[in-house]
């Protein structure tokens, strides 16, 4: 019977050397197995000696099937004969000079066979040492199905994804060839409009994309902007075929103008610099300038245009407008040493020609920074017994100089308008100063006092769920951000739990806590639900004479006036057992268990809880093994006392 490998992976290889051997070897060591593998490289006349190395590989791994081939000037046609050769369940693509993590294939698969998917995107980073380019704002979270529409990844163009072979085959997916730059586009951007199923797997680093130090990269060499153009409206076409009019559409036409047609005219990316603008004859400068508009005139709505970042809204904007000369100068001087935005009435503006002149008629908001965001760290957190609270790290707005900054601490109730404001103190975080912006954030420390017993005008803060932020002015901008995401590594993400005034002569628990994104909240009387999740029975252990008991919780620390302790437990009969608190390697608390005498445990079955007892009462919490099960365990009869009992019925 032939054996059907789980996934085919095919590797388009030229002139990989020597990152290609690396690449190789991250495929063979997936944590699936060799025998799950069909390793399909494709030598498209490589110079270097990778056909060599692939011919190596092939020798001593059965897995591996090296096809041999003249150069075909792309990417493309190497793709293909990959496919044509395919046998696997699914079909993946690795780039020969990119990596994959030990698992990431394992993470894939089980992904597609649970939401039973055409296509799922494996998270993709930047390899350690080799630049920053990876796709990015589609991995948020791990989801069994996204649409194009409502998420990010149409932003993700490379072929890089796993693919169902049956998928790609039913529909005659193939890359075109003898195109040297973005072949892989085509063919995803049909895959994902012809999928029914498209998940994501964020949860796990499975390809590390690796920009080489000179930028070689087959598609990254060539800096003619018309095949970008080219290739650019092919894809706008299948848009408009796959998808009507309106926001949907446009949500996607955004990507092509934000990554391949507005930065033909100039941009930070090595592929176009300033090339249009510097070096191009006035022929080219015109055809180019002609397809752009082209492009703009046909595509570009008002709901693209906002969406478009400010320095491509203004292009475009112009474009649309047929300032050319207006446009050609504020290329220009966006391709030179940036100026300081214009903070004025509330809004900050980019510095850039033309602004408010009366001549031109631009208007402001094309100018106009809404991607302003306030930067924060938090570099300390101390929450006393009391129910002060202290922090401080500094914050400050992108593109807004911090002299004169002011920082209030937003402290909300959930759910509701209640709402308390403390003013912070300001402080110098010289290790701010950055020669490369012309920006001072040198002023932008911050620190505060906030005491849960007084907050609510000198009483004790209600019952709830109370959130964090904070409010950043500066140049007569005001911004807000919830606080905690950003924070110094000796900070613990455990719970801090205190006891506090009621305002009714008693007392409520209170736990401070980081949410999943990382934002600092505080729960006031509330049931410790996340801890009580949390808490695991990580050991139970019981013999002749002896009990040990070992709960792991997720907290970072207990406040005086707290005492924590395990109990067992059973119908009418409680016993506290004797315990200590210490912090295990991840900073959370560690409860044990003291091996107490098995002579305070009656036979019969107890139940393990954690229990915290406070001058104003006290809350038993549930501890589970894992799986979910209660932490149980049965206490058999002494057998002494069992033969006193017998010989007292002799």
């Amino acid at each position: 019977m032939n054996h059907t490998p789980a996934v085919t992976i095919v590797v388009p290889v030229y002139n990989a050397m020597p990152w290609l051997t690396e690449a190789i070897n991250s495929i063979l060591a997936q944590s699936i197995g060799q025998d799950q593998l069909e390793v399909i490289a494709v030598d498209d006349g490589s110079t270097d000696g990778g056909g060599e190395e692939l011919d190596r590989f092939a020798a001593a791994n059965s897995c591996v099937k090296v096809i041999h081939q003249e150069n075909s000037g792309g990417p493309g046609k190497p793709c293909n004969v990959g496919l044509d050769n395919a046998t696997g369940e699914y079909v993946y693509f690795v780039g020969a000079d990119d990596y994959l993590g030990p698992k990431a294939l394992e993470k894939m698969l089980a992904m597609a066979r649970k939401a039973d998917s055409d296509i799922v995107l494996g998270k993709m980073v930047p390899a350690p040492g080799f630049g920053n380019r990876a796709p990015r704002g589609m991995w948020g979270r791990t989801e069994a199905k996204v649409d194009l529409f409502s998420s990010q990844i149409y932003l993700a163009l490379s072929q890089v994804k796993l693919y169902r072979r049956a998928f790609v085959e039913r529909h005659g997916l193939r890359f075109p060839t003898g195109q040297m730059v973005s072949s892989d586009q085509p063919f995803a951007a049909e895959a994902y409009f012809r999928a029914e199923v498209i998940s994501v797997v964020a949860d796990y680093d499975c390809y590390f994309v690796r920009n080489r130090p000179d930028d070689s990269n087959v598609t990254r060499r060539t800096h003619d902007p018309l095949p970008w153009l080219d290739q650019a409206e092919r894809l706008l076409d299948m848009i408009a075929e796959y998808v009507p009019a309106g926001k949907d559409r446009d949500h996607l036409v955004t990507r092509h103008f934000r990554f391949e047609i507005l930065p033909c005219l100039g941009g930070k990316h090595p592929r176009f610099a300033d090339r249009w603008l510097n070096h191009s004859g006035p022929a080219e400068q015109r055809k180019v300038l002609d397809r752009v508009k082209e492009l703009t005139d046909t595509w570009v709505t008002d709901i693209v245009l906002e969406k478009l970042a400010p320095d491509l809204r203004l292009r475009a904007y112009c474009l649309r407008e047929n300032k050319i000369a207006e446009l050609t100068e504020i290329v220009r001087a966006q391709l030179s040493p940036a100026e300081k935005a214009t903070a004025d009435n509330g809004k900050v503006y980019l510095s850039l020609p033309y602004f408010r002149d009366p001549a031109a008629g631009i208007p402001d908001e094309m100018y106009a920074l809404d991607n302003i965001r306030v930067v924060h760290r938090l570099e300390t957190l101390d929450w006393a017994a009391s129910g002060h609270l202290t922090l401080g790290g500094f914050a400050h707005l992108t593109q807004v100089d911090t002299d004169g900054q002011t920082v209030e601490l937003l402290v909300r109730k959930r759910g509701s308008d209640v709402e308390y404001r403390v003013a912070a103190a300001t402080g110098e975080t010289p290790q701010l100063a950055d020669d490369s912006t012309p920006y001072d954030y040198t002023h932008a420390g911050f620190s505060a006092g906030v005491d849960f017993a007084t907050l609510a005008e000198g009483a004790p803060v209600a019952a709830g769920i109370w959130d964090l932020s904070l409010a950043v002015h500066a140049k007569g901008v005001t911004l807000e951000r919830r606080l905690g995401a950003e924070r110094a590594k000796d900070i613990a993400t455990g719970h801090r739990l205190r006891v506090l005034p009621d305002g009714k002569g008693g007392h409520h628990l209170a736990d401070a806590y980081f949410s999943v994104a990382g934002n600092l909240s505080f729960e006031v009387g509330g049931k410790l639900r996340d801890i009580t999740d949390k808490a695991r029975c990580t050991k139970l252990d019981s013999s002749r004479s002896r009990l040990d008991v070992t709960v792991h919780m997720p907290l970072a620390d207990v406040g005086d006036g707290l005492d924590l302790s395990l109990v067992a437990t059973r119908p009418g009969k409680t016993v506290v057992m004797p315990t200590e608190l210490r912090a295990d390697d991840e900073g959370s608390l560690v409860v044990s268990h003291l091996s107490s005498p098995l002579m305070k445990l009656r036979p019969g079955t107890w139940t393990v809880k954690a229990r915290l007892t406070h001058e104003g009462g006290k809350r038993t919490l549930p501890v589970t093994r894992k799986g979910g099960a209660p932490a149980t365990v049965g206490i058999l009869p002494r057998v002494d006392a069992l033969l006193r009992k017998l010989l007292r019925r002799g």
